[in-house]
């Protein structure tokens, strides 16, 4: 699975074995292309978020994509969903 967003949102994966209050980050803005979705370590199934941060936020995550990050605060989940390594639900 992959993914591009608006100008403002940001993908992540909270699930995925980054440690405490970390998320990897799958894509943030336009960037193309973002990380693959696959689940792929850590607890099989994992949730995705998509989240609206200000511009400045989303511009200065580009440089993390495919990489473990504190997510910000002050996000607005916008949409989340689930991937299983098998499949999405």
């Amino acid at each position: 699975v992959t993914a591009v967003s608006d100008p403002n949102v940001v993908i992540y994966d909270r699930d995925a074995p980054c440690g405490p209050g970390r998320a990897y980050i799958h894509n943030s803005g336009n960037s193309v292309p973002g990380a693959p979705m696959t689940a792929g370590a850590g607890p099989e199934e994992h949730t995705y978020v998509a989240a609206e941060f200000s511009k400045e936020v989303s511009d200065s995550l580009t440089h993390y994509i495919g990489q473990c990050m504190v997510v910000p605060q002050g996000g607005r989940t916008v949409a989340t969903w689930r991937v299983n390594r098998n499949g999405c639900h």
